[in-house]
């Protein structure tokens, strides 16, 4: 499988990464705890193979083991990485962290990086950026999990399904879902990678 996608990888200095480092140690346990049991990118004992296991279990259960019709709603978020609010991130970062000095450390690291515009993006490549990533797409999963409860929903990164016995409910969560993104966090679905 290839992504033909190209992508602009930032890489940070030796000097830099020791401190993207140091902060990623410090606070990704704070948030790690919070972070639902299915997002599975960039976290300690997650990743591909797992995601891929548990997405067959829901599928087993949705479709009574192939008994019936199971469905899924694949996602995607348009340019994610570069879409960031560094405003947004920096609220959802003071609601768990509230050592001044961490902080300012942390909006240095945010306001680091652009894509060309201020205040949006955030660096691809990097080890606190993946988790950047994951406090910010937290509120999408709490969003689908809490208010939609939606029980089959998996996240990796910014690509994430849902699967449903009904075709039509999940279509009917997409316009939920863009709307929730463009308001809440500034984002916006992929219009040709969201499939059913």
């Amino acid at each position: 499988m290839t992504d033909p996608k190209q992508r602009h990888i930032s890489k940070a200095s030796v000097k830099d990464r020791l401190v993207h480092q140091l902060i990623y140690s410090t606070i990704s346990p704070i948030f790690d705890r919070k972070f639902i049991f299915h997002s599975f990118s960039s976290r300690i004992g997650k990743g591909t193979h797992l995601a891929i296991t548990h997405l067959n279990r829901m599928v087993r259960k949705v479709s009574a083991n192939g008994t019936r019709h199971c469905y899924g709603l694949k996602m995607d978020v348009k340019h994610f990485f570069d879409s960031v609010d560094h405003k947004i991130l920096k609220v959802l970062l003071r609601k768990c962290i509230k050592d001044s000095k961490i902080l300012k450390i942390i909006d240095a690291i945010i306001d680091s990086f652009n894509v060309g515009v201020d205040g949006k993006g955030i660096a691809l490549g990097n080890v606190i950026s993946q988790l950047f990533a994951n406090i910010y797409l937290h509120e999408l999963d709490d969003y689908i999990k809490q208010v939609l409860r939606e029980p089959f929903y998996l996240r990796y990164c910014d690509d994430f399904i849902i699967l449903s016995s009904d075709q039509h409910h999940l279509m009917c969560l997409i316009d939920k879902i863009g709307i929730f993104l463009a308001d809440r966090l500034q984002l916006e679905l992929h219009p040709k990678k969201s499939d059913s």
